[in-house]
């Protein structure tokens, strides 16, 4: 088996868009909340973005899977990161600080802040940089599967961080 840096770009990026989809999905009523809760969607229409979002983010993860529709899943992929970024931006700029992302996944519940945008902002360039020119560098036996495992796993580990960092500032703050 052998694969590029672009197999191991998109397929760290397909295993992080899969498990928000899931975890939104399983969870669907809390992300329907954390929808509610940035009043950026008409009221009426809260439960339809609440199932259409996280099918939108499932699409694009499994397009990321396989080369030929790999362009397809960045595109999708790039709208769910930039969706969510504008109704993170629009909520700080209106000093809303203390909402559920609804990031779901792998780090699960944080409030909303800058740092998410900038992580978004990382993830864009990792699904640009894979289609783009030195994506199709290859890559030796199972070493892009291995290296799209360590991806998410230094990812989950660096989220998990800043989510436990966010929560503890009120905290910190207090006392």
């Amino acid at each position: 088996m052998s694969g590029t840096v672009a197999d191991l770009l998109a397929w760290a990026m397909a295993l992080l868009l899969l498990a928000g989809a899931v975890s939104k999905l399983r969870e669907r009523g809390e992300f329907t909340l954390a929808v509610e809760a940035y009043e950026l969607v008409p009221e009426r229409a809260v439960g339809a973005f609440a199932l259409g979002f996280p099918l939108v983010e499932l699409a694009a993860g499994l397009l990321l899977l396989p080369a030929a529709t790999r362009p397809w899943g960045v595109v999708l992929a790039l709208l769910v990161l930039a969706a969510a970024s504008a109704a993170i931006f629009v909520n700080l700029r209106r000093g809303r600080r203390v909402l559920d992302c609804g990031c779901g996944g792998l780090s699960g519940r944080q409030p909303i802040s800058g740092w998410l945008l900038l992580r978004n902002a990382i993830l864009a360039l990792i699904l640009l940089a894979a289609v783009g020119p030195a994506a199709v560098l290859p890559l030796p036996g199972s070493a892009a599967v291995l290296g799209a495992l360590v991806l998410v796993l230094v990812y989950a580990a660096a989220d998990q961080l800043l989510a436990n960092a966010l929560r503890m500032t009120p905290v910190a703050r207090a006392g």
